[in-house]
């Protein structure tokens, strides 16, 4: 199965090929404020390289959030048009799920001891959502549970909920930019996750079960009203 994910959620744009489980391609670009001229030229580029064209897609896995709201209805718009132009489904992904699925990937180790321990652990992401927010969502050590769903909060509220637990696992941009407000008594590293990856998104929709949707049920999560709108013409991806 060939499937191509995109990540558009935050300042970077990620675009990559997933076929039967082996990640052929990927790429990704910091490319704030433009989602909209580079991910159908990306998305090309990396069908070229991989000797594909746009009809072997047979599957997309999209991040859809929460995020920037530009970058993120780029990639949903995106999607959407692709899908259904070749009547295929598309996998919506959790951008706050896709970064603690990064964590406990790569922190193995790390995470094997506090299974092993009594006390309460949480894996908390955090994207920074401007306007002085962050979105962020809390979860076990093992991914088998959510403690908490996206919540967009002021960072001075998160400690709270965070003092309900023993161990705190924290990351992401919105870590970054508020550690001042939400360093207290908390485990982060600049090894952990600071964004959401396309190559997580593609293992999700590839090995989960999550739903595949047909494309007109496909939805951004946005958490508060968009800051901006966007005009959107027509795009068409060349084969």
């Amino acid at each position: 199965m060939v499937i191509v994910g995109i990540e558009s959620s935050t300042s970077n744009l990620g675009v990559g090929i997933l076929r039967d489980g082996e990640m052929i391609a990927a790429s990704t670009l910091h490319a704030p404020r433009r989602h909209v001229e580079s991910i159908i030229p990306l998305l090309a580029s990396l069908l070229e390289a991989s000797e594909l064209k746009k009809s072997d897609i047979e599957l997309i896995a999209l991040d859809v959030g929460p995020g920037l709201f530009t970058g993120l209805r780029v990639g949903v718009v995106t999607a959407k048009t692709l899908a259904a132009a070749l009547n295929i489904k598309i996998v919506p992904v959790s951008s706050l799920e896709a970064m603690a699925s990064q964590f406990v990937d790569t922190q193995a180790p790390l995470l094997i001891s506090e299974r092993q321990s009594p006390a309460q652990t949480v894996i908390v992401p955090i994207i920074d959502g401007r306007r002085g927010e962050i979105y962020h969502a809390g979860y076990s050590s093992d991914m088998g549970k959510t403690l908490w769903e996206h919540e967009v909060s002021k960072p001075e509220l998160l400690p709270e909920k965070l003092s309900q637990y023993d161990v705190r696992y924290v990351f992401g941009s919105g870590y970054q930019k508020y550690r001042g407000v939400l360093n207290d008594d908390v485990v982060s590293s600049t090894s952990f996750p600071l964004r959401p990856n396309v190559e997580t998104i593609c293992k999700i929709a590839f090995t989960s079960e999550v739903a595949h949707l047909e494309p007109r049920d496909v939805a951004p999560i946005y958490l508060r009203p968009p800051d901006t709108s966007i005009g959107w013409s027509s795009r068409s991806l060349k084969h």
